[in-house]
């Protein structure tokens, strides 16, 4: 197949786990024997190529570029600017341009802000069938968390601008032929609300790259580690922004309630909850912020704490940092928002209540009252991580795209 995969980032530019994703899957793809086009923002139009995936970066019609969108600060420049990013038929004849150079059979469209869902229309109008991906609710919600300032979780009950919005990329829609979501959840909030109305639809759930060595490596250090467990407190670690949405304050009224010196609690991130936990520092709390940290840093702060912990109180598409948990063969305790609680597998972690300080609380001192647990749930982690390798990913999109042909 020819296929073009487009996405609003790709590497090197990696915003988050999304680039991730892309990433495995386009040079999976291509490591098929696909021949395989990246579609993704830039400032300049550039045409190179990485690990076998042709990548053509195009500055589309806006304002700004999309990479100057995303960390301009709020202006009227800026609010005019994200519609453009949604929608903007003057993309039309760069997208179409791709399609034809490089003969496309099948399209498979992921996070489109900055290359606009003209994409689906364009295709549709070349023939050309399109399988979308969520990654997040962009479609529903401008922030993509279904959360804002004035009306937390507005999924059902948006905002009247948010309305219209949901509205029109709807009928956009309609030029999708599949849907795939890493999650049920996310799956069932689209199609709820409308989206998707002729497409067939699937999970797939996102993967993680691995080395099986590692992992067992990383069994056999908890297993070692395990005697000098009683002689300390639990060490738990929270990897991501230190914002309201992901229920860092809810963690922090959590620690609270914990018994004195029971729990350690390292944090992984920035974000304007900072200032908070060092207040809790300030108090004598058994509270560490490492601020922003290299992969072979996060491993490290990984490897020495015991239990990841992913309090969001917004809905999340999935729910990778569970992932990451598996691969280091540690626990995990997560809210029940959106789809992290269908990433954890059964005896690897705990769900609990999004907003529930209480049940965070009892689900920490759980942990540092029973240390068996503790390793058996990251032995079993280390295990389950197998559910969810790249290459059992790639075969699931390569199969509904070859359905579409």
């Amino acid at each position: 197949m020819n296929i073009l995969i487009a996405n609003n980032f790709y590497a090197p530019d990696v915003v988050g786990g999304a680039e991730l994703s892309v990433q495995g899957i386009a040079e999976g793809l291509a490591s098929r024997g696909h021949n395989v086009t990246l579609l993704t923002t830039a400032m300049h139009d550039e045409d190179t190529t990485l690990n076998g995936v042709a990548i053509c970066r195009r500055r589309f019609h806006a304002l700004m570029p999309y990479i100057e969108h995303v960390h301009a600060r709020v202006s009227p420049k800026k609010i005019i600017n994200k519609v453009l990013t949604i929608d903007n038929p003057r993309n039309a004849q760069t997208i179409a341009k791709v399609i034809e150079t490089h003969g496309i059979d099948v399209v498979l469209s992921n996070n489109l802000l900055g290359i606009t869902v003209e994409l689906w229309r364009t295709a549709h109008r070349l023939g050309i069938p399109t399988m979308h991906t969520l990654r997040d609710c962009a479609l529903l919600c401008p922030n993509s968390t279904l959360m804002c300032d004035s009306r937390p979780l507005c999924g059902e009950n948006p905002k009247v601008a948010c309305g219209i919005m949901r509205e029109w990329l709807k009928k956009a829609s309609k030029n999708v032929s599949t849907v795939s979501a890493p999650s049920r959840y996310t799956l069932e909030t689209h199609r709820r609300e409308g989206f998707f109305p002729h497409a067939t639809a699937c999970v797939i759930r996102n993967a993680v790259a691995f080395d099986d060595e590692a992992v067992e490596q990383a069994v056999a250090q908890r297993r070692a580690s395990a005697q000098a467990m009683d002689d300390r407190p639990l060490r738990i670690v929270y990897l991501g922004r230190l914002v309201e949405e992901k229920g860092i304050r809810v963690l922090m009224d959590a620690l609270e309630m914990c018994k004195p010196h029971s729990i350690e609690a390292h944090f992984a991130g920035a974000g304007p909850l900072e200032g908070e936990l060092k207040r809790l520092q300030d108090e004598g709390k058994q509270v560490y912020l490492h601020g922003f940290l290299s992969q072979d840093e996060v491993h490290e702060l990984l490897m020495s704490c015991d239990v990841l912990v992913a309090p969001s109180v917004c809905p999340e598409a999935f729910g990778r940092i569970v992932l990451d948990a598996y691969i280091h063969a540690m626990p995990a305790i997560v809210s029940n928002a959106g789809g992290l609680p269908e990433v954890l597998l059964p005896g690897t972690g705990m769900v609990v209540d999004s907003g529930s300080a209480v049940q965070l609380q009892r689900a920490l001192q759980s942990y540092s009252d029973d240390w068996d647990k503790v390793l058996e749930q990251g032995i079993a982690a280390a295990q389950s991580v197998r559910e969810f390798t790249v290459e059992r990913q790639v075969l699931s999109f390569e199969e509904e795209l070859t359905l579409l042909l």
